[in-house]
């Protein structure tokens, strides 16, 4: 799946995950570009696991890499 986030989104995306970036509430919120939205925990991020929780269907989608991540359509909401 191609992904269409800006170059500037994609980075801000890296670096929230790299710096364990989450808000008040715990989690790191992500939106997938096709209109799914999730979110990691802090726990998991700290941990080094990107596991995101989608918000409507409770899937979970795992990634080895930040990279790996972008690539499948994530980015940070």
């Amino acid at each position: 799946m191609p992904n269409t986030w800006s170059d500037y989104l994609m980075e801000e995306t890296r670096n929230a995950l790299h710096d364990g970036f989450v808000g008040a509430d715990g989690f790191l919120h992500m939106k997938n570009i096709n209109g799914n939205f999730g979110t990691i925990c802090l726990e998991n991020l700290m941990d080094g696991k990107l596991l995101i929780q989608d918000k409507r269907t409770d899937v979970e989608y795992c990634y080895t890499s930040a990279d790996e991540l972008i690539m499948d359509g994530w980015a940070i909401d």
